[in-house]
Parts: C-alpha cells; structure tokens; sequence
C-alpha cells in the first residue's frame, strides 16, 4: 500500500520525516499560485477599475491615469462605504457566564486588556485600510502575533496569501500560505542569530540560505526588482492545521527557495493566526464578493460614454458660419467692436450644433445614479450632503436618518463585528501560547486622562467562563448633539437629577476639565470602592469630602455588592467604610451643633445689660 508521501505533496509530513520542507513549501505555493491565476485577474480587474497603481501586480500603469474626461464613480462608492463602516470600530468585550463578582471583575480587565491591545498596535491606522480592501478585493485579512511581549496586529494583503480552492471548497482551507517580499537584511536580523527553539537547523546554514536567495523571478519581479537600491527577497510561510486537539501534525514553516529559516508546531485547529473579513458569506470558496467587480461593467460604459462626448464637443463644441458657396471669402471673425462683414447673396447664417443628443447625457448620469443605488448608497451621502429637511434638524433627527441609510448595510455591520471578535479570541490565543512558553505580555491600556500597565497573567481566565462578543460603546448616541439631547431627556424624566452624574455623561472633550473636578467627590468614592472590593488597602474617609454625597455612592456600591454575590468579608469591609463616614457625619453634625449653641450664647451675653445698670423700663401692652 503507498504511503501518504508518496501520493500526495504534504509539506508538513516531509518535515516530520526529518527533511527540509524549504523544497516542498515553494514548489506548493508556485502550484497554486499558478493555478490562482484566474483569481489575480480579477484582483487585477479590481484594482484597475478603482484606480490603483497596478505596477505591484506586475502590470503596466495603462488605464490607471487616463486623459480622458471621466469620474470614477466607481472610487466615489468605494470610498463612501468605507466611510460609512469607519464612523464606528466596535472593539470586543468579555461576557462571563454566570460567574460571582470577582470573575466579572476580572473580566472587565480583560475587557480594558483587548481595547488596549488594539490602541497599542496602533489599529485604527490600518483598520480603513482594511475596509478597502475588503471593498476593493473582496476579503481582507490580519495576522495577530506576539513580539518583545507586545500584542501585534498586521495588515496582510489578500494577493499575498494562496490557498488550495479545492481544499477552501467549503470555506475551511487547512493549508495558508504567505508569500511576501521582505528586506535581505531585516530577514537576517530576524533569522540568522543564535539558534532557538523555534529556528530551523544552523545559524549558518540560515545565514547561507539568506545571502544566497536569489532577487523574484515572478510576474511581479518586473516591479520588485525595478530598483537597484532595493534588495528585496521572497518570504514563504506555511501554515498546516492540526488536525485535533491532540494531534501533532499541525506546522509552521517559514522559508526561502534556498532553505528553511523557522519550523515550529502548530497547535491551533481552527484558525491560522489570522481574521478574515468578508462583506457578504460567500456562496462557495473562500474568498469574498468584491464591491469593485460589481461596479466594472457600468464604469466602463460610463468612461465610454464621457469619452464619446469629450470627442463630440472637440468636433462639435463651436460656433459654424454657414454662407453659400463663394458669396464670402474664408475669413476669420474677430471680436473688434463695430467690425464690417461684406457678403453677396443669401446672408450668414450662424449655426451652433448640440454635440451630443439629450438623451446621451441622460443616459450617462443614470448609470451614475444605478451605480450608487444599486449598491444602497443615496446621491446625497455620496456627496457629503444632507436632505434639505435635515440640515436644520436636531441630533436625534440625523442619528433616525443614518439608521435608515445603515439599514441596507447591516449585514456588513455584522460581519465587521464578528471579525473584531475574531481578532479578540486572536490576541487571546497568542497571549496563552506566549504565557505558556513563559513570556510576559504587558499593554498600556488607555484610561481617563492616563495609561495604566495590564499584564496578561492578571486577566487571563479560564475560557469556559467566558465569551467575546462585540457591543456598542455606549447606548447613548455617538454624535455630540444627539447625546446631548438624550441625556436632557433622561434629566427631564427624572432618570438621572445629580449634575454630577449628568457631567459623567456628557463626555464632551471642552468641559472634560470642569467634569472631572465636578465629579471628583464621586470618583474617590468610586475607586475606594472598587480598592475594598478587590482586597486592596484603601484610605479612610475624611471632612474633606462631601459626606452626604459620599454616604451615597458607597451605600450603591454597598447593596450592589450584596446582589453580585461578592464574598461576605469584602460586604463587611463595604459597610465598615460605611460605618466610618455615618461617624465623620455625626462627628460634623455634634460639631456644628455645639457651634451654634455657643453662637447663641454669645449672642444673648451681647444682648444682656452690663453689670450695674438700672433696668430698661417695660413697654406698655398696647405698644
């Protein structure tokens, strides 16, 4: 019977045989390369119709800048919808199933772990970036990975990276593969040191394999090697699932077409260290629907179109003189005031013709206005405008109007929600794998007006007690105006009626000052709290407060301890904390109390006459 190896061209078990998997790995990723061919077209296709430079695909520039009058309605689009999909990035949070107060706590760590892994990897740079190529090529991919103990998040390029579509039939490829162009020297820095664990053979033998890899050989190498002060080589890394939680065939292997640099095991099932971002589920495969496809064939009609009518207002653009035939010379009109014309006959005639036919430009501005339509976005949006009706309305009014436009595009919505989730889970198996190699991995977490340190090991939970799921920041309006106006609507209902818990809700950037000097009685009580209820010291309380302000928010914080289940040690500290400001009130209290009983007695010793003076004689009843 033949073995596995000899029917088929498993990279990751020519490996575990002991031989170098540089071979296999390259000639695997120019196979499917090859046979991809029909794909890169359509990326091809894509980038052209958008307008990209499309020199990195190994074509020429032809079409990109064109001299021909057009708009790219197409881009316009496009750009729209990235527009309308970057206004919120939702971030994941934590939900803890069942759990008591300590593992909800630990959870709302997680919570600031994930928001800060995000800030920290500097996310919002390439997440636009990311919706463009989403709309643009249809899928748009980031690899989440741990280096020098930070958490990071790149931006993979969809044409870089090859899967088998037989095998990515059902969406679920076990093979990933990463072809990309890195430095010469960055690639020695990275992989031509001293041996490790996750390293492949020699020091030498790497650093061999570095300098003698030759510059690409590919369709693109007309684009990467156009410069003789750029050394750039190709990179192959593949990525093997295993396939069970106890299997070992699962590998990661980084190579060039002379050797292997790196061979490590891959222990994931269910995911190559990557998210992948698809606006629509496709029918079958694995690669998303492009927005830039859809709009190719009327985009092109429309370049036609404008092209026609540039050539017939060039033909047709201008005034005609017609006279008959040899009664007036061939002579130009000029623009002097009081100019004579002599003709013999018929008169001049004056002939302005129409270029082009009405219905042409009509034509051409409804394949503008399908273009946009059919994708769910108005003329108005395109534009940057508001109906006339809103442009006076209130913040409650515009957040109705983009509900209503976002309906159209509320499975894209989703689909980026649960690709934020995927990142979430993401970072969270690379800070296990790095825990248990015996790595620290620590974030700066954004705070109120302040970073605060995280380490992994501090929030680090067992997954069975918890999930990610993606929820909107706030209930209130994202907008400044229409919160505003929400927020006065929950002080008219009484909802809210401290100016100090209405100042925490009105997070506006110009009175951020003024609030948290305003809020700062209850922000003291507020992390006093939290220090009791994590077991920490904290400081007594002092006049300096506002008591009753203060008796306040710790006796919430009190009752809400009691129905979280908190351990009846940190309930009782809660109540002691409790017990110690009822005593500065009745210690304030007794205090003013005795101020004015001594006020009032020196007022009735000012008021009583000096010894030996005759008394004031009474007044008469009537008087």
């Amino acid at each position: 019977m033949a073995s596995v190896l000899e029917t088929t061209d498993a990279w990751w078990l020519v490996h575990g045989q002991g031989e170098d998997p540089a071979p296999s790995v390259v000639a695997a990723v120019t196979s499917i390369r090859n046979e991809a061919a029909t794909r890169r077209g359509m990326w091809v296709r894509a980038a052209e119709v958008y307008g990209q430079d499309l020199r990195m695909f190994g074509m020429p520039v032809k079409g990109v800048w064109d001299e021909r009058v057009s708009f790219n309605v197409a881009a316009n689009a496009i750009d729209t919808m990235q527009a309308k999909l970057a206004r919120q990035m939702p971030l994941p949070s934590s939900l803890t199933v069942g759990g008591d107060f300590l593992q909800r706590y630990r959870a709302q760590r997680l919570d600031r772990f994930l928001s800060g892994a995000f800030y920290a990897a500097g996310y919002a740079k390439i997440y636009p970036q990311l919706l463009l190529d989403v709309l643009v090529f249809g899928t748009a991919c980031v690899k989440v990975y741990i280096a020098d103990g930070s958490v990071v998040i790149e931006r993979l390029p969809i044409f870089d990276l090859l899967v088998s579509e037989p095998e990515a039939r059902y969406g679920t490829p076990r093979c990933l593969y990463h072809r990309c162009y890195m430095d010469r020297s960055v690639v020695l820095e990275t992989f031509g040191g001293d041996d490790d664990e996750s390293l492949y053979g020699s020091a030498d033998d790497r650093r061999k394999a570095i300098f003698s890899a030759p510059k690409p050989a590919d369709d693109d190498a007309s684009y990467m090697n156009s410069s003789r002060y750029s050394d750039q080589i190709l990179v192959y890394e593949a990525t093997h699932l295993a396939s069970g939680p106890k299997a070992t065939d699962g590998l990661r292997v980084i190579a060039l077409s002379t050797g292997t640099l790196s061979a490590v095991q891959w222990k994931r099932t269910g995911n190559f260290g990557t998210a992948f971002l698809r606006m629509n589920t496709p029918l079958a495969g694995f690669y998303g629907k492009s927005m830039a496809l859809d709009l190719g064939a009327p985009q092109d009609e429309y370049d036609k179109l404008s092209a026609k009518i540039q050539v017939a207002h060039d033909l047709m653009g201008g005034s005609h003189i017609m006279v008959q035939a040899g009664t007036l010379g061939k002579t130009k009109i000029d623009n002097d005031v009081g100019t004579i014309i002599e003709y013999n006959g018929q008169k001049p005639d004056v002939f302005n013709p129409q270029p082009v036919h009405p219905d042409t430009y009509a034509y051409k501005d409804m394949i503008a206005q399908n273009m946009l339509r059919y994708q769910g976005i108005s003329e108005l949006a395109a534009q940057s405008v508001l109906p006339a009706g809103l442009r006076q309305a209130s913040g409650r009014a515009l957040n109705v109007y983009d509900d209503m436009e976002d309906a159209r595009f509320r499975v894209a919505h989703e689909a980026v929600r649960q690709f934020h989730v995927d990142i979430g889970w993401l970072i969270v198996d690379a800070c296990e794998e790095a825990s248990e190699a015996g790595e620290q991995v620590e974030i700066l977490a954004p705070g109120q007006g302040a970073l605060e340190r995280i380490n992994w090991s501090d929030v680090q939970m067992d997954r069975r007690e918890y999930t990610l799921r993606c929820e909107p920041i706030s209930s209130l309006s994202q907008s400044k105006a229409a919160k505003f106006q929400e927020v006065m609507e929950l002080v008219d209902r009484k909802i809210f009626m401290d100016r100090r818990e209405v100042a925490h809700l009105l997070d506006l950037r110009d009175i951020i000052a003024t609030r948290d000097i305003e809020t700062s009685d209850i922000d003291i009580v507020d992390k006093t709290c939290a220090l009791i209820l994590r077991g920490e010291p904290y400081p007594d309380p002092d006049k300096r407060l506002l008591l009753d302000v203060a008796y306040d928010r710790a006796r919430r914080h009190y009752n809400k301890a009691r129905v979280d289940g908190v351990p009846e040690e940190r309930v009782a500290e809660l109540n002691e904390y409790l017990n110690k400001i009822e005593a500065l009130i009745a210690q304030m209290q007794a205090e003013q109390a005795d101020a004015q009983a001594q006020q009032m007695a020196q007022q009735q010793q000012a008021a009583a006459p000096p010894p030996g003076a005759a008394p004031q004689p009474e007044e008469p009843p009537n008087v």
